[in-house]
């Protein structure tokens, strides 16, 4: 089968890579003379599949309206008459239920995790280098945003390291918390601080035990435990 793909940008040059794989006849388009020229030139990004999630959240419609009052606003509406435009609405709406959202999450966390393995696997067999670093530098713009970190920066403060935390996977349930939001509305009268550090990942994290002589590792995830069962 021969197929043509449109734009040799980063996910165009990737899906020609994987179809030639798979055995196709694969041939690229591009009105530039290389690859990379237009929107992934000199491009940054976060591998951050945690973060992955979709627009149709259960606080999302609120946080749509209060965009629509700021001139840097980035999401624009424009209402009119046509009905495909309120039906679209009226189905966006509906995903931003819940247990629909949890279920949407979950599935395209599944991808994210995949496209991220993909990507190591295409970094190795062809030794690609490119500048990466591990962290993140946050920036707030408002005296709001930094006041509403000032708890996490306070315990960063004090300890004088990165905070850890443990996957949250509540008893009965096969999917983790994920989300700030959620689980401060689930949980904030049990706990004395709920801390918003974004979006967590659906894989879990390792847990051990180290309050004994000897280290109990109580769960498997993405923590290695060679060093605890040597």
């Amino acid at each position: 089968m021969r197929v043509v793909v449109v734009g040799a940008g980063i996910i165009g040059v990737c899906t020609a890579y994987a179809l030639r794989r798979a055995g196709f006849d694969v041939t690229v388009l591009e009105r530039r003379s290389g690859v990379a020229q237009e929107g992934s030139f000199a491009n940054a990004g976060v591998m951050a599949p945690g973060y992955v999630g979709p627009w149709a959240s259960p606080g999302m419609p609120k946080k749509v309206l209060s965009y629509l009052l700021r001139p840097e606003a980035p999401v624009i509406f424009r209402p009119s008459l046509d009905p495909a435009l309120w039906r679209w609405l009226r189905r966006w709406l509906r995903e931003c239920d819940l247990e629909r959202y949890r279920r949407n999450r979950a599935r395209m966390q599944r991808l994210a995790f995949y496209s991220q393995a993909e990507l190591r696997v295409l970094r190795t067999a062809h030794a690609l280098d490119y500048e990466q670093a591990t962290g993140y530098l946050q920036l707030f713009r408002t005296e709001p945003e930094l006041e509403a970190s000032a708890a996490a920066r306070a315990l960063l403060a004090e300890l004088g390291e990165p905070i850890l935390s443990s996957t949250l996977l509540l008893s009965g349930e096969d999917v983790p918390l994920t989300e700030p939001w959620e689980i401060r509305e689930r949980l904030e009268h049990l706990v004395d601080l709920v801390i918003d550090g974004g979006a967590c990942g659906l894989t879990a994290t390792t847990v051990v035990d180290l309050t004994t002589d000897t280290p109990v590792v109580l769960r498997y995830g993405k923590g290695d435990t060679s060093d605890f069962e040597s």
